[in-house]
């Protein structure tokens, strides 16, 4: 059953491509892992339930906190982040009057190795592997330390939004952490493993975005180890976050606050209350499409449990995908509701998603991509794409035709419109030597980065950001269309665009997958 309900999820995929798929995750997996736990792991007090700095895995949006948006399917991001922080350890007679962010006791260095996936529209799931890379004690006092480095937890996590799009919504994310570390005090001999429940809403108002996160931690605390310290029960978390884009840096600045209590009273176990709230600072740049960087800091907000008085932090993300593209599914035609009925249109299942408009409509060419940073070099099922559109815009006796070319915000202005510009064009010259219509009957126009349908600040933002669209509509309606639409500042002459209609159709050609980078001049 388990096996069944997998292929109908990838159904129409390639079985053989994503059992090796499957294959070299597991594979890659396991080399991983013992990478990270090969080294002896075990601590004399302290373990991963101290690692308050915990970076989401499907790298969206912010650094911990979660936001309701969820992978797209078969996208994967991969992750890694360290982390250095001064006076977290806990101590059993009180340092608190000595341990400031200049004067430290204790300093630690800890990795975050994040891997996630998206499985479905609106479900994803990730892993995180927290280990201790360094650490350096100075200390008099009493204290707790980890006794050898490598991984201290694993932690598993699955994220569902039931409600939103990629602007706002609400999701539910669940988490489960397994402890790694040997005779952890705070945790109790032969405890078990903690689960998260989080409730996540967020918004997203143009270049701003917030997030709040809210959940409960249950603990299945171990017998005592310590006869002075009573492990840990189950707490309250809460997080809140907010970011804004700077569009002509590729850079966003993320501000969380982050914390936890104790659901009950509970003795005191150090001069570190159970209770711990810490407050973070950050930019996040992206380098590519696929490639973003973070830095920043954090402090605590008071003397609480793993919380440091300083914290600096750097790591970045990489996201790859879709691994496995899906067949799109056919669309039905429409019911035929009475025998009076004559003729019941065909609806092509190549055409593109379409928007209607007055008097018109758009297509948006998921299907027609270009390479990164090119105009000239498609790849995809372009032409099937494009052939569908042409002959819909045919037989619908459309008579105006503007081809708006788009691109994410990496990179400058300038260069982003000039792209986007070179890959109408290339849309142009198919629909021009394939279907009849003349070059002088279509306007190309590229508006760069100016128009975005979704956040520049994530990889699959960026990625439905970079589009291309056919608008096609009856005579005369373009000129009051384009400032609706958003086009404003385009106020070029309107261009009297007919469309000859097909008689007998040419022997249409292929789509070339390299075109030269200066089309030849145009045919009137």
């Amino acid at each position: 059953m388990l096996a069944e309900s997998f292929w109908t999820m990838v159904s129409g995929q390639d079985k053989g491509f994503v059992l090796k798929l499957i294959t070299r995750f597991n594979r890659g997996m396991m080399y991983l892992f013992l990478l990270v736990w090969g080294q002896a792991v075990y601590a004399n007090v302290v373990g991963g339930d101290f690692q308050n700095f915990n970076p989401t895995t499907n790298g969206i949006d912010f650094v911990t906190v979660q936001s309701s948006e969820t992978l797209d399917p078969w996208v994967m991001n991969f992750g890694y982040f360290v982390n250095y922080s001064v006076n977290t350890l806990p101590y059993f007679e009180d340092a608190s009057s000595i341990q400031n962010r200049s004067n430290y006791n204790d300093s630690i260095l800890y990795g975050d190795l994040n891997i996630g996936l998206g499985l479905s529209k609106n479900w994803d799931v990730g892993i995180n592997l927290p280990h201790l890379i360094d650490q350096n004690v100075d200390s008099d006092f009493d204290h707790g330390e980890f006794e050898n480095r490598g991984l201290t937890e694993l932690r598993l996590n699955t994220k569902y939004r039931f409600f939103g799009d990629d602007t706002h919504g609400l999701a539910t994310v669940l988490s489960t952490d397994f402890n790694m570390v040997d005779d952890n005090p705070y945790l109790g001999k032969n405890a078990g493993f903690v689960t998260v429940l989080e409730l996540v809403g967020d918004m997203t108002l143009g270049r701003f975005a917030v997030g709040t996160n809210l959940g409960y931690r249950f603990r299945q605390a171990g017998s005592h180890i310590d006869p002075d310290i009573e492990p840990y029960g189950d707490s309250f978390i809460a997080s809140l976050a907010a970011s804004y884009l700077f569009p002509s840096i590729d850079t966003k600045i993320i501000t969380e606050v982050f914390a936890g209590w104790p659901s009950e009273g509970r003795p005191n176990n150090t001069s570190r209350e159970e209770s711990s709230a810490e407050a973070l600072i950050g930019l996040k740049y992206d380098r590519t499409t696929n490639l973003s960087f973070h830095i920043g800091a954090s402090t605590e907000l008071f003397n609480g449990s793993a919380s440091p008085d300083l914290r600096l932090y750097a790591g970045l993300n990489y996201a790859i995908g879709p691994l496995i593209k899906e067949k799109p599914k056919p669309t039905p035609a429409p019911e035929i509701i009475s025998e009076d009925i004559a003729e019941v249109e065909e609806v092509d299942e190549d055409l593109p998603e379409i928007e209607q408009i007055e008097k018109g409509e758009i297509y948006k060419l998921a299907k027609v991509e270009f390479k990164f940073a090119s105009s000239y070099r498609a790849v995809g099922e372009a032409k099937k794409e494009l052939d569908a559109v042409a002959n819909r815009v045919l037989e619908k006796g459309y008579t105006e035709i503007v081809v708006a070319g788009h691109t994410d915000s990496v990179g400058s202005e300038s260069y982003n419109k000039k792209l986007s510009l070179q890959r109408a064009k290339t849309v142009e010259r198919y629909l021009v030597e394939n279907h009849n219509i003349k070059t002088s009957e279509i306007r190309s126009m590229g508006f760069g980065e100016s128009l975005p349908i979704a956040d520049n600040g994530n990889y699959q933002g960026r990625q439905k950001n970079r589009r291309v669209e056919v608008i096609v509509m009856q005579e005369g309606k373009w000129p009051g269309y384009a400032s609706d639409y958003g086009y404003q500042g385009w106020n070029d002459p309107e261009p009297k665009v007919v469309v000859e209609k097909k008689k007998k159709r040419s022997k249409k050609k292929k789509l070339p997958t390299r075109l030269p980078r200066k089309l030849p001049p145009k045919k009137n």
